[in-house]
Parts: structure tokens; C-alpha cells; sequence
């Protein structure tokens, strides 16, 4: 079973952004929501910031998720990388709200390690 290795799940509102997502970093999340009766998260979307975590899972508010899950990273490479690992361990597009793979970062001449993309 694939784990996301983050912090969560929280509920996914602007304040508990803010109040759990306190460093400007790059990072990884995850929205989804919480299974009403297991109480286990269900991963819907996986994303990721290459500058500015908080900020950018902001983006998201309002597209129907309940709950996000987080995790810091030291460069954007090293979210990208993270990114892709939980995108492919999760289904792709074909079960995640994802459209299409993970880009990598600006100014990185970086690939998927699970795709070579």
C-alpha cells in the first residue's frame, strides 16, 4: 500500500493552512478527504510548491477537496521527485483529479524516477 509520508490530514480551509503550514518552503501535498466510516484518507490530488507550500495549496480552495496532508522539502527537485513517486504510486491520471504528469521545476534538467518523463 502506497504512503504519502506527510502531516495530516487536516481540515483543508485557509486557516488551518495557515496555522499548520508555517514555513515558506518548498513542499508536497495532498487533497482529498477523510472516508466517512474507515476515517483513512483518500488521496484525490498530489501537488507540490517549488518555492512557497502554503501559497500555493491555497490555490486549490474551493475545488471540492475536505482535507490536505503536507510535507516540507529542501528544493523544489527534491518536491518534484516526491511528487512524481506519489503520483505514479496513486494511479495516475487515471485515478487521481490530475490531468496530466507532474512538470519539473524551472531551470532543473531533472526526470520522473518512476517514468523517466
Amino acid at each position: 500500500m502506497p504512503e504519502l509520508k506527510m502531516s495530516g490530514p487536516f481540515k483543508f480551509t485557509r486557516g488551518e493552512c495557515n496555522a499548520k503550514i508555517t514555513k515558506i518552503s518548498p513542499g508536497n501535498f495532498a487533497l482529498g478527504k477523510v472516508h466517512p466510516t474507515k476515517k483513512g484518507f483518500i488521496v484525490q490530488y498530489i501537488g507540490r510548491a517549488d518555492s512557497d507550500l502554503n501559497e500555493q495549496i491555497k490555490e486549490h480552495l474551493g475545488d471540492d477537496y475536505t482535507h490536505f496532508k503536507f510535507s516540507y522539502a529542501n528544493t523544489a527537485e527534491e518536491a518534484f521527485l516526491k511528487e512524481c513517486t506519489n503520483y505514479h504510486e496513486f494511479g495516475g491520471s487515471q485515478k487521481l483529479r490530475n490531468k496530466m504528469h507532474p512538470g519539473k521545476p524551472l531551470k532543473e534538467d531533472i526526470k520522473c524516477p518512476v517514468c523517466f518523463k
